[in-house]
């Protein structure tokens, strides 16, 4: 203490000398007392200090988390122990601090401004819990509310409390104070909700290892308070009627309730228990909600009704409905009854006892009523009566509806469009009177059923009045009201002259026309030729590959393979579903073919030095010029001829075998672009003959189908052989013979020339022989 008083007095004549003479002032936090503490509360920070500090100089405690340093609020002056000689500060841990470790505490002293080192005790903050929450309605902060119906079920307070963090327990008690009064306890209370009122309930969490958490400082965040409230019930309410009856599927009235407690709320409820409807009334005197019940089920119901105050119910009524079953629909094999009118009817018939009849005009009778056949029904569908059976319970079964249907013999009208395009399909309306299903046939033939009014479509191919021919129901025919007249507009094509009155094969033709009328959308128009005949309907057209140029023009290419000679020339419109022809092109048009030619030999063999005919047959126009050569060593010269004859025929005489060709082949129209024809004739040397002796002869010659050999009997002293020897010298027949007089069959030889050759006697003898 005498050292401490020194201090003072050499700081105090310091302070009023001339010269200062402070030491170097220098603080040293020194090691915590706790190294943890709790968010809220006082922590002791103790420090050496060694020089002097200034009047007016505060000690201020700081904290960091490794960041810059945070003065610490609450810090009071420090104390000074004399035997240590080190000061201690009291201050306050925020209890906004994060909790966690790694806190590190300083001081710090103003005058002269001085930072202490940090204490080398790591500081963990723990930060106590906030207040408890509850599973009830909160209606301000950290205050919540628990409303009861006067005797619900016993409630212990903790099943209203969520669970208390670890190392805590809850503490409950009564009252809004902050402090604890002499009613805590840690055993919850339980709520009886006997009698109407309310209470308050307040809840706090508390530390159980206070080393390891925190206790709430006692202030409104950390605590939850509970406002318990009882309700009283209403009283049982009062129903028009106790116990209903009704028929099955019977229009219900209404079930009715009073209230009896005033400011309730009727609710209803079902034979299931589900709430039915609910109307908030107010008043004494007001009447009470009612529900309809329902009926389609036969059976006994129990409805329920309470009053409910304040969302709370008192005791139900009940309502029993019993539903009686409803008697059986009435049944009939004749639900739908057709007359003429006129007729003579019979009364309506159905199965069923104590039967109800109800007419269209709503007047009941228990006889069965007979429909009158005076006037047609005014309702398409007939007239309607109604039957219905009643049981021992007076319980009505549903109805049963039996039209009557009462029709006259039908009309038709015909209505319409009255032009048309020709190829367009016309609706016409077909209108009945009378009472359908209607057979009808039209003037054009057109036949059909309906059974009501319809649309038909008719295509016209000219100007025509269709009328109603027949006409009928299920009364009989009836009459036509009026027909229709439908005007076809025809439009025309008038194929005008063409610019060419002569043309080849394959050219190109080009024909100018004109047209009147309209055509129908999709329409296009086709060039056409055909040869004469006779009968322009029977004319056969073909079409020629069109391409319409514009401006009424439209070409086509004349097949190469056109027969010539003179054709028909017109525009057609393919103008669909009716085609339209336009009229032949005064101009005739004339068709030069194509040049062609065929090449033969007659005959195709002959013996050297005979003369054969070439014929040329020629096709197309004429005239036509041609050339030839043959293929002799020398190849002959080509010969070119022009004529207007075919076929024209050449003669020939080939020395050997010899193959003649056409090289060049031509008309007006051009040259033939195709293989031109060829042809071979075949030469046969002459074989040496011997003159025909006596002692053998052959006759007829020529011959048809056989020839006679006679020989000598002197010379067949050995059989003599017979040969035939075609012009190519091949043996085509052998035979061997030893009487006089051998006829050799022709059969299977060629006609034309054969050599016999006959050997008897050591003679030889060849004969020319012609087989016709």
């Amino acid at each position: 203490m005498l050292l401490h008083v020194l201090r003072l007095l050499l700081a105090l004549l310091l302070s009023v000398g001339c010269v200062s003479l402070y030491a170097q002032t220098t603080i040293t936090t020194l090691p915590l007392s706790v190294s943890s503490v709790c968010a809220g509360t006082s922590l002791t920070v103790s420090f050496a200090q060694t020089g002097t500090v200034a009047t007016g100089n505060v000690y201020t405690a700081q904290l960091s988390s490794g960041g810059d340093y945070t003065s610490l609020s609450g810090s009071t002056p420090p104390t000074f122990d004399a035997t240590t000689g080190q000061y201690a500060l009291q201050t306050t841990i925020p209890a906004s601090v994060s909790a966690g470790g790694n806190y590190r505490v300083r001081v710090v002293a103003s005058n002269p401004a001085t930072v202490g080192s940090a204490s080398s005790t790591t500081l963990t903050v723990r930060t106590p819990p906030g207040a408890p929450t509850l599973a009830a309605q909160l209606i301000a902060p950290n205050t919540y509310q628990y409303t009861f119906c006067q005797n619900d079920k016993a409630v212990v307070l903790s099943d209203l409390v969520n669970a208390a963090p670890d190392n805590y327990r809850i503490q409950y008690d009564v009252g809004n104070g902050l402090a604890p009064t002499a009613q805590k306890t840690f055993t919850p209370p339980t709520i009886n909700p006997l009698l109407p009122g309310k209470a308050l309930y307040n809840v706090r969490y508390v530390v159980i290892d206070d080393k390891k958490g925190c206790n709430p400082p006692e202030q409104s965040s950390s605590i939850a308070y509970l406002v318990v409230e009882i309700k009283p019930r209403p009283t049982l309410p009062s129903v028009a009627s106790a116990a209903v009856a009704y028929c099955q599927n019977q229009p219900p009235t209404p079930l009715t309730a009073s209230i009896t407690t005033a400011g309730s709320e009727i609710v209803w409820y079902d034979p299931n228990g589900a709430v039915v409807s609910s109307t908030a009334l107010s008043g004494t005197a007001a009447t009470g909600a009612s529900i309809l019940p329902a009926t389609a089920q036969t059976g006994t119901f129990v409805y329920q009704v309470v009053q409910s105050l304040d969302r709370c119910e008192g005791p139900r009524a009940s309502v029993t409905v019993t539903v009686s079953p409803a008697a059986a629909t009435p049944t009939t094999t004749t639900p739908r009854v057709e007359l003429c009118r006129g007729a003579v009817a019979s009364p309506l018939v159905a199965t069923g006892t104590n039967l109800i009849w109800t007419d269209p005009n709503g007047v009941t009778s228990t006889a069965a009523p007979t429909p009158p056949t005076i006037n047609v029904s005014k309702n398409a569908d007939g007239d309607v009566y109604y039957v219905a059976q009643n049981n021992a319970n007076g319980c009505i079964s549903q109805r049963l509806a039996i039209r009557v249907v009462v029709q006259a013999t039908p009309t038709l009208a015909l209505t319409g469009s009255t032009t048309a395009n020709l190829g367009q399909e016309v609706p016409v309306k077909l209108v009945f009177t009378g009472a359908g299903p209607y057979r009808f046939k039209l003037s054009n033939g057109f036949s059909g059923a309906a059974q009501r009014d319809t649309t038909i479509l008719i295509l016209p191919d000219k100007t025509t009045t269709y009328q109603v021919a027949e006409v009928s129901n299920s009364c009989g025919a009836g009459l036509p009201v009026s027909a229709v007249t439908i005007t076809v507009l025809v439009p025309t094509i008038r194929t005008q002259g063409l610019s060419s009155s002569s043309l080849c094969a394959g050219a190109s033709l080009l024909a100018n026309f004109q047209t009147t009328g309209a055509f129908n959308p999709g329409n296009s128009f086709r060039l056409q030729m055909a040869r004469p005949v006779a009968d322009t309907a029977n004319a056969n057209y073909i079409e020629l590959g069109n391409l319409l140029m514009g401006n009424g023009q439209i070409s086509g290419t004349i097949p190469a393979t056109a027969t010539a000679g003179t054709y028909w020339v017109r525009v057609v419109a393919t103008n669909p579903k009716i085609p339209i022809n336009g009229s032949i092109s005064p101009t005739l048009l004339t068709v030069q073919g194509t040049p062609t030619a065929s090449l033969s030999a007659t005959p195709t063999a002959v013996l050297a030095g005979e003369t054969a005919k070439l014929s040329v047959l020629l096709g197309g126009s004429g005239p036509w010029t041609f050339a030839y050569r043959d293929s002799t060593d020398a190849l002959g010269a080509v010969q070119t001829i022009t004529t207007n004859t075919s076929p024209y025929v050449i003669d020939v005489k080939p020395l050997k075998t010899t193959t003649y060709k056409l090289t060049v082949l031509s008309n007006a129209c051009g040259a033939s672009t195709g293989t031109l024809a060829r042809t071979v004739i075949t030469v046969n040397p002459v074989l040496a003959v011997e003159p025909l002796g006596g002692s053998i002869s052959a006759f007829p010659n020529p011959a048809t189908a056989s020839i006679t050999v006679r020989i000598d009997p002197a010379l067949l002293t050995q059989p003599a052989t017979l040969e035939l020897i075609d012009l190519a010298g091949l043996i085509t027949h052998r035979q061997f013979t030893s009487q006089p007089t051998t006829i050799l069959s022709l059969d299977g030889q060629a006609a034309g020339l054969l050599l016999l050759r006959v050997q008897a006697g050591g003679q030889a003898v060849t004969y020319r022989v012609m087989k016709l």
